[in-house]
């Protein structure tokens, strides 16, 4: 069976370009994974690490503002992720093969 094969910012998907028809057998399901634990995670970490942070640094509003903007622009972005199942017949094989395809990307 030939393999269609696409390449997309670093995810490669695999699909058969010939042998029958094609159907969806599952539908697709999107889900939205807001990271909210793995952004206080960070936001934890970083409170330790200010804590560290010479008493003279923190004094000053540059210092602190500069601290901040650093928090912030490490912020992680929500993650979206979809799965679906299809199907499609082989003529070459004489049977419907099954495949679990995905997409995970980020904003």
């Amino acid at each position: 069976m030939s393999i269609n094969t696409l390449n997309s910012g670093g995810i490669t998907a695999y699909g058969p370009i010939s042998g029958g028809s094609t159907k969806t057998e599952i539908a697709p399901i999107y889900r939205t994974y807001k990271n909210t634990g793995v952004n206080e995670a960070k936001n934890l970490i970083f409170a330790y690490m200010m804590k560290k942070i010479p008493k003279k640094l923190t004094d000053s509003v540059f210092a602190n503002w500069l601290f901040v903007k650093l928090n912030s622009w490490s912020k992680i972005s929500p993650t979206y992720v979809g799965s679906w199942v299809s199907s499609s017949y082989s003529t070459a094989e004489k049977k419907r093969n099954y495949h679990a395809s995905g997409s995970l990307w980020q904003k």
